[in-house]
Order: C-alpha cells, then sequence, then structure tokens
C-alpha cells in the first residue's frame, strides 16, 4: 500500500492514524509540517520500505524512531535538519539501497562512516 500525503498541511496529530496502517510500504509526507512528533507515530510501520521526509521540521532525535524499519530500501531525508548525529540510528538498516540527503547539515566524515555500515546503499548529497 502507497500512503501519500506530500504537499499538504496535514500535521503530526493527523499522522497519528497511521499507526494502523501496519501493511503500508511507501509513506510520502514531502514537504509537509511534519516535525519530530510526527516520526513517532509511524515507529510501528515496520514493513516500510519507501520514505519520503524531505523538506519537513525533522531533526535527529527523530531519527532514532527508524531503528526498526528493517525493510527501508529507499529514504529522502534531504533538506531537513538531520546531521551527522543522527545518522548513527541509520547503521542498522542494512537493507537501505538510497539515502538522499541533500541539503542537510551532515558532513563528509559522517557519510563516510555511513558507507562503512552501509556498503551497498547509494548515497546521495550535493
Amino acid at each position: 500500500m502507497t500512503v501519500n500525503f506530500s504537499l499538504t498541511q496535514i500535521t503530526d496529530a493527523g499522522l497519528v492514524h497511521l499507526t494502523e496502517l501496519t501493511n503500508t510500504q511507501t509513506l510520502y509526507l514531502w514537504s509537509t509540517p511534519s516535525t519530530d512528533q510526527a516520526l513517532a507515530h509511524l515507529k510501528g510501520m515496520t514493513n516500510l520500505q519507501t520514505l519520503n521526509l524531505g523538506s519537513t521540521q525533522i531533526t535527529d532525535a527523530a531519527v532514532v524512531n527508524l531503528k526498526g524499519m528493517i525493510y527501508l530500501k529507499t529514504l529522502d531525508l534531504r533538506d531537513t535538519q538531520v546531521t551527522d548525529a543522527g545518522l548513527e540510528h541509520l547503521k542498522g538498516l542494512t537493507n537501505l539501497k538510497t539515502l538522499q540527503l541533500r541539503s542537510t547539515q551532515i558532513t563528509d566524515a559522517g557519510i563516510a562512516e555511513l558507507r562503512q555500515a552501509l556498503p551497498n546503499c547509494n548515497i546521495y548529497r550535493n
């Protein structure tokens, strides 16, 4: 199942209802007012394979909620407040094949360390 809320005004409170959609494989929240609280609601969506959080207000504090999403193959975090500290929580996502990190505060050192942990992942930055 695919759920697309991109370019909508869905709030963090509205996303609480997604916890019931445990079979969702693709979720787009690009360019929504989503914050760290939103990802807490997504924690149980462990079947996600594609998650787009680009152009949202999420920070490193939210990325910890992605740790259990072991089937995640594509993750978009471009234009967010995620830093090297948030990348630590992605190292266990060994199925990740594509990671978008453009327009973030992530450093070259952070990218290099993540590439060692996820050698089969294409990481895009700049």
